[in-house]
Order: structure tokens, then sequence, then C-alpha cells
């Protein structure tokens, strides 16, 4: 084989690579961590108070799973919030369960298998709340 050929056969290579590399991330699904990042980020401040209440808290959060439900324990008195439940590798996945109580299950078989970020945030009348636990799901 001469040097012309060689030389012509790694660029049809690269060529060939570099188009296939085109492809493959023009078909990836991309999404934003989140809809509202930029309200997000300026709120950055209250939701560091609320997790510093979190910490104060004498006890902590206990999560638990069975075959069927997850088992979630809150320390304090709730009197509302929400769990939201953060697929990392799939945004529509992602649901919301409203929190009415201390003690509450989720049924596991509205959940796809894997990781998931559990974000509480709640409140006890007086003071707001914010926890996150990452959760892999079996």
């Amino acid at each position: 084989m001469s040097w012309g050929k060689g030389i012509a056969l790694f660029f049809m290579s690269f060529v060939v690579f570099m188009s296939s590399l085109v492809y493959l991330s023009v078909r990836e699904d991309f999404y934003l961590v989140t809809d509202n990042y930029y309200t997000d980020g300026v709120n950055y401040d209250s939701v560091q108070d609320k997790i510093e209440n979190v910490k104060a808290l004498k006890e902590k959060i206990a999560i638990s799973q069975s075959v069927e439900e997850i088992q979630i324990v809150i320390p304090s008195n709730v009197k509302g919030g929400v769990l939201n439940f953060y697929r990392p590798s799939n945004g529509t996945l992602d649901f919301a369960v409203a929190i009415e109580d201390s003690n509450f299950e989720v049924n596991k078989s509205k959940i796809a298998k894997g990781n998931w970020m559990l974000k509480f945030s709640w409140t006890d009348g007086e003071k707001e709340y914010y926890f996150e636990e990452s959760l892999f799901v079996l």
C-alpha cells in the first residue's frame, strides 16, 4: 500500500467516525435538570436555611423499603409538604407526593427500579425544612 492510499483511508475513516459521532449526539435526548433553574438559583439561600433546620432536628429522617412500598418517617410534626421523586436518568419519570403526616408510605408499583433522588420539602407550622436523599429502588 502506498502513502497516498494510507492517508486517503485514514481521512475517510476519520470522516466516517466524526459523522457517526455527530449523528449519535443529535439523537441524544437532553433536558434541563429543572425547568426553573434560574429561580432555584435565586432561592439557594432559603434552601440552605431549610437544610440547616433539618440538621438541627434531634432525630433524622428514616427511609426504608419493602417489596411493595417505601416507608418514610419524618421526625417533626408535619403540617404539610411535598416529596419529589427525581429520576436523574429520565426526567419524564419524575413525580411528586403530598406529605400530610410524619409517617407515610409510597407504593412501589408506580416507581421504576433504579436510582432516585428524593427531595423533601415540608413545614411544621413554624419552620420550613428541606432534605435530599438518594435511594436505589429494588
